[in-house]
């Protein structure tokens, strides 16, 4: 099977992933256990003054990072650095979030996403998709 048709299906199955992942965190009602967890720990950090901007913030980043999905799916050059730049800070915001409680779904699909996410990265800087990006159309 051809590599680029391969990483088309990867974002393909990435955009899949979060659909789902919204779906669920709409749908699926979690363990009492869980909802007391972080309703005790992490309400606490949610209701802070001036979260509401960082929440702004990190839901643009996530609006681009879909963007960047679209671009690289049409192989554009600037949809790679986009890609990049959206996951280191969609990454630096999950490390310095606070401490939540999550379903056994929510981490099976948060785990399959970052595996695909590590399998694009790599298709995108060590395998000939990278040399599909430096063409100019």
């Amino acid at each position: 099977m051809d590599i680029n048709k391969i990483f088309q299906k990867l974002i393909i199955s990435n955009v899949i992933l979060l659909i789902l992942a919204i779906g669920i965190a709409f749908f699926y009602i979690p363990g009492n256990y869980i909802n007391e967890f972080n309703d005790k720990y992490y309400a606490t950090w949610v209701n802070d003054d001036g979260i509401s901007f960082l929440l702004i913030i990190y839901l643009i980043v996530i609006v681009l990072h879909l963007i960047s999905y679209y671009m690289l799916y049409k192989f554009k050059k600037n949809g790679k650095r986009l890609f990049v730049i959206t996951i280191i800070i969609i990454t630096l915001f999950e490390l310095f979030s606070n401490a939540y409680a999550a379903s056994s779904v929510e981490m099976v699909l948060n785990t399959i996403s970052y595996l695909i996410g590590g399998a694009m990265l790599a298709l995108l800087y060590f395998s000939p998709v990278s040399k599909k990006f430096n063409k100019f159309p």
